[in-house]
């Protein structure tokens, strides 16, 4: 309830303080020098670039940016990292819960790069977040929580880029993303039957 309000709050925001941007739907620019890019999710979705962004990349790298978070917001990231951090609200003490949530925020990540590399390329890509680096998404679809240092999660991301790993397949990205929810969504069920049964 609360990731909605702040959705809502998010998206009536944007509307009063940004433009939409030619030629690429549900695209808002920010009249705002600093570089960053984030997505806000919901049954309205909306991709953010501020002026700063727009003016320091070039027309490929900006591509690999919308792309990325175009991506997170197809893929229903948000709903996946949400559900990891309800799982480390519920259960701060288990590492395990803790390790889950910063995996699945740097692989949300990985999976959004994905999607950038197969629209514009990887020099693209790297060049943008070189260009942006780690302060280029400010805890954006805004359920992953900051969970993942941001210069941890940066060169992570960058090493994946260099290994010139190829990227996953639709298909491999979203197999991925619902057997992390569902992974998450057992124990939770457990607990809840267990806890029925005892009341």
């Amino acid at each position: 309830m609360r990731a909605e309000r702040e959705r809502r709050r998010q998206h009536q925001l944007i509307d009063l303080l940004s433009d939409p941007m030619p030629g690429q739907p549900s695209t808002r620019v920010l009249a705002h020098p600093a570089p960053l890019a984030y997505c806000v999710p919901g049954i309205r979705t909306a991709t953010v670039l501020t002026e700063g962004l727009v003016d320091a990349l070039d027309e490929a790298e900006l591509r690999a940016v919308i792309a990325h978070e175009r991506a997170h917001l197809d893929q229903l990231h948000h709903l996946v990292l949400l559900a990891f951090r309800a799982w480390h609200s519920a259960l701060p003490w288990f590492p395990i819960a803790n390790r889950a949530e910063r995996s699945v925020a740097l692989l949300a990540e990985m999976l959004a790069d994905d999607r950038a590399r197969r629209e514009a390329d990887d020099d693209a890509l790297r060049r943008a977040m070189l260009q942006v680096g780690s302060d280029g998404e400010p805890g954006a679809y805004s359920e992953s929580g900051g969970v993942v240092p941001d210069a941890m999660m940066l060169d992570a991301r960058l090493a994946r880029l260099d290994d010139s790993q190829r990227p996953s397949g639709p298909l491999t990205g979203s197999a991925v993303v619902w057997a992390a929810a569902v992974i998450v969504a057992v124990p939770v069920v457990a607990l809840v039957a267990t806890l029925g049964a005892v009341v």
